[in-house]
Parts: structure tokens; sequence; C-alpha cells
């Protein structure tokens, strides 16, 4: 049976930098699938984790004990790929976006939030009882899983809001100076007499690439304007 693990927010393209994208689980409202996350070369995060952690963002409060609740909720196995510096920038990053959300009177609905659920069980083959189980050895309470999701959803309605994202595509030029960039590694591809169904497909899984990078430059560079405008008090930085 697949585990769910409603870990702490960031969002669909989230929040750190070294979190976007390829570690975000789709079937969850975790969103992070820690056991995929590698962070070998990635940036250090910015921000310090203290046993007497105080950190003030916009007046908000983060205590070392936030930090490690959200850090003691990752997998066991997961634990060595993150340290509690990275947790407690992703807290950071997915309060500035909440912030903002709720600055701009933009929240999820009771409507999308059980919508969403019912996508979670119908994706994780679980009835509702054996879904509340599920969640209630995560560390859990249905509210809180919940509100999980609420956060989730409102950060992505933020995001599509002011960025746009569902219109960041990369173009058909884009996918084409791709290919050819990297020829090589294309060669049996599109060699000549190919199927052109499998050259389709190619195409498609680049394209999606390229939108994902692009998506993700957009919300980097979105999150960092939050973090220059925003008054963080503590946390090293």
């Amino acid at each position: 049976m697949r585990k769910i693990y409603p870990a702490f927010i960031i969002f669909l393209i989230l929040v750190s930098v070294y979190f976007f994208f390829n570690i975000y689980s789709p079937g969850s409202p975790a969103k992070i699938d820690f056991s995929k996350v590698n962070l070998t070369a990635k940036p250090a995060s910015e921000f310090v984790y203290k046993e007497n952690l105080e950190l003030k963002l916009n007046g908000e409060q983060i205590t070392a004990r936030d930090v490690d609740k959200q850090y003691e909720r990752i997998p066991p196995e997961s634990r060595g790929n993150v340290t509690k510096d990275q947790v407690l920038e992703a807290i950071v990053d997915q309060k500035l976006l909440l912030q903002e959300a709720d600055k701009n009177k933009i929240a999820a609905t009771d409507e999308e939030v059980n919508k969403y659920l019912g996508q979670v069980r119908t994706s994780s083959g679980l009835d509702e009882n054996a879904l509340n189980k599920e969640i209630s050895k995560s560390g859990y309470t249905i509210d809180e899983y919940k509100n999980n999701i609420k956060e989730m959803l409102t950060e992505s309605k933020l995001l599509n809001q002011e960025l746009d994202l569902k219109n960041a595509q990369a173009s058909e030029a884009d996918v084409n100076n791709f290919i050819q960039k990297n020829k090589d590694e294309f060669q049996d591809v599109f060699s000549e007499g190919n199927n052109t169904d499998i050259e389709s497909l190619v195409k498609n899984r680049v394209k999606q690439k390229l939108t994902r990078e692009k998506q993700q430059a957009l919300v980097k560079n979105y999150i960092e304007s939050l973090r220059q405008k925003a008054n963080i008090k503590g946390g090293g930085v």
C-alpha cells in the first residue's frame, strides 16, 4: 500500500531552489517526496537552524519547535538527505507565499479542498477510512491534513494569478533549439525514416522539461522578490 506523507507545504513549483518540481509528489498534498531529494552540489540554505531559534517573518514567529515538528514528519529513510536549515528555509518561503495570498485576498475554498481530497483517495486507491488511518500514522489529524491541502491550493492560486504559470509554456522554437544544441543525444530519434510518433513523443517531453524550467525560474524570482521585501529578523539571514 502506498504511504501518504502529508508533510509541510511548499507548492507545485515549490519553494526553495533545491526543492523545485523534481521532488514534488503530485499524489499527495505533502507535495514533497523526500525519497527523491538529492542535495548534492545544491546551494546551502540562507537560513540557520538553532535550538533557540526565534525567527520573525513580517511579525509572524517561527521557532525551533516548528522546524523540529516538520523535520520529524519526514520519512525516517529520507531525513539524511535534508537538513533542518533547509526545512527552515522551506517554511519561510511557504509562509511568505501564504502571507502574500492573504494580502491579495486569495484563498482556496472548502469545495476545492474536498475535491482535491477526493482526488487523493482516488489516486491512492484508499477509501475514506483507510486514508484517514494513513493520515493518522503520519502524525496528522484530519483537520491538519485538510489545512495542508488548503494552504497548498492557496499557494497555487497565488502563483498562477501573479505569474500566469499556465501560459508560461516553451515554444516550438525553444524545443527545436534545444534539440539542435543537443543533437548528438537525439540523433537516433530524429534519423531519417524513424517513427514520427516517437519523434512527437520526444518533442513533447522536451517541451515539458523546458516549460518546467521556465516556470521554475518565474517562481524562484518571485519568491526572491518576496524575501527582499520581507522584514526578517533572526534565522541567520
